[in-house]
């Protein structure tokens, strides 16, 4: 055999064998075999090496130490030091401080702590296990990269006796299946959090926050990856994606772009679309993160009694079977409070909903303009005379008066498909692009 062989799909049924009589170095496509597979080969075959793992993209290459088929020592960038990590179960920090910058063995480190009595070799195991699991969830069952194994020696900062590979990957499955009721639902470690600027009173949302929640809310005071939550918090991807999904679904925190438009700048496409938390016509409150998975038509409008912005949400009313049928949500939001939607555009009784934004705070956060040209267009007169005539509809606009509305096609990551920003009062997205964009698969 060559001294590197390379394994494709076409070649997955020799690859037991391979790793079993080979000395080389394998490689392959994790499109063929997954990390499972290979995990189990190893340990059956009881191989001595190194595993690489390597992402085209965004995930962070992954290095395992293998000893006799167990796993004794793994390098991540989801993982913090092992100083901070012995610091998170208590070792205390007097204990650490001498080699925080000088270098760190963990070998020797652990081995003085056990003679110290400071933890025991349970302790170790357990901290083990929780690192693997923490820098293995988020790429265990990823398809799309390579690996290789090298056979080596791997003795240096390898933490004996290891753990047994199989055992592992069961523990790995059975807290990934814990995310599988969160359908369509899909988190990138490379995503940016912040606590939402508009999340309004949210007295009536924190009941039922865990520990984790309330861990999380206070590392997303600033922006973070999830990545670096991970790192931070020592949380598990399942642990952190459960959390993330039930704060944003809450709408206590909200995507944040990594390079966030200039101040005054519009939203554009593939931008994350900012995070709201308003109350609706019926008084719930509505919060985009609870919408993700889902494909969105967001409808920025002005005041409550716009009659242009009336005939719209009718419009939107007679085309939302169609809409919902292809899997698209529609969100109308007003510059208004609950009265003048419930005297005005809310008699028209849409069947999505419609929320107050009084303080016109999420129209600034989705930068509205604001148009003298705009409000007086010709083009605006036809979609006028035909809000004029709408039953329960005011005639009469008396607030934000220059505001131009726009919409947004948003995505089920919520990341923004189309920004359409009206030039003036009537132009609205024409549908026929919206059902296009729904018939698209996701």
């Amino acid at each position: 055999m060559p001294s590197s062989a390379v394994i494709d799909n076409s070649e997955k049924l020799h690859l037991q064998e391979d790793f079993a009589d080979s000395q080389a170095t394998i490689r392959g496509d994790l499109s063929g075999m997954q990390l499972p597979e290979i995990l189990t080969l190893l340990e059956v075959g009881g191989k001595t090496g190194l595993l690489k793992i390597e992402f085209p993209e965004t995930l962070p290459k992954t290095y395992l130490a293998i000893k006799n088929g167990k796993i004794g020592r793994i390098r991540s960038a989801f993982l913090p030091s092992w100083y901070k990590s012995l610091l998170h179960i208590g070792v205390p920090e007097v204990e650490l401080s001498s080699q925080k910058y000088d270098g760190f063995n963990v070998v020797q480190k652990i081995e003085e702590l056990k003679t110290a009595g400071l933890i025991n070799q349970e302790q170790v195991q357990e901290l083990l296990k929780h690192r693997m699991l923490m820098a293995l969830l988020p790429i265990f069952h990823c398809n799309k990269g390579s690996f290789s194994f090298s056979p080596e020696n791997v003795d240096s900062g390898y933490i004996e006796p290891g753990m047994h590979a199989t055992a592992l990957s069961l523990e790995l499955s059975r807290r990934l299946d814990e995310l599988k009721n969160i359908n369509g639902i899909e988190f990138n470690p490379n995503q940016s959090f912040k606590l939402s600027n508009l999340i309004g009173d949210f007295s009536d949302r924190i009941a039922d926050l865990d520990k984790n929640d309330w861990m999380l809310i206070s590392i997303f005071s600033q922006k973070m990856s999830l990545a670096e939550v991970s790192k931070k918090s020592h949380l598990l991807w399942n642990e952190i994606v459960l959390s993330v999904h039930k704060l944003e679904n809450l709408g206590l925190i909200g995507l944040e772009n990594p390079t966030g438009p200039k101040k005054n700048w519009r939203l554009e496409a593939t931008f994350s679309a900012p995070p709201f938390s308003l109350t609706s016509l019926s008084s719930e409150t509505v919060s985009l993160g609870s919408y993700r998975g889902k494909k969105i038509l967001l409808s920025l409008n002005r005041s409550a009694d716009c009659p242009i912005c009336n005939t719209h949400i009718q419009s939107l009313i007679e085309a939302y079977p169609r809409l919902k049928k292809q899997g698209v949500e529609v969100i109308a939001i007003f510059h208004a409070d609950l009265s003048d939607l419930q005297n005005r555009v809310g008699r028209l009784l849409p069947p999505f909903p419609l929320l107050a934004d009084p303080d016109g705070v999420v129209h600034d956060s989705y930068k509205l303009s604001k148009s003298f040209f705009g409000l007086i267009s010709p083009k605006n007169m036809p979609e006028m005379r035909r809000g004029m005539k709408l039953e329960g509809t005011g005639i009469k606009v008396n607030k934000e008066f220059l505001t131009m509305p726009a919409e947004f096609l948003i995505n089920p990551d919520l990341s923004i498909y189309k920004a359409h920003y009206y030039a003036y009062i009537a132009d609205s997205l024409p549908i026929d692009t919206v059902f296009e964009w729904a018939s698209q698969d996701d």
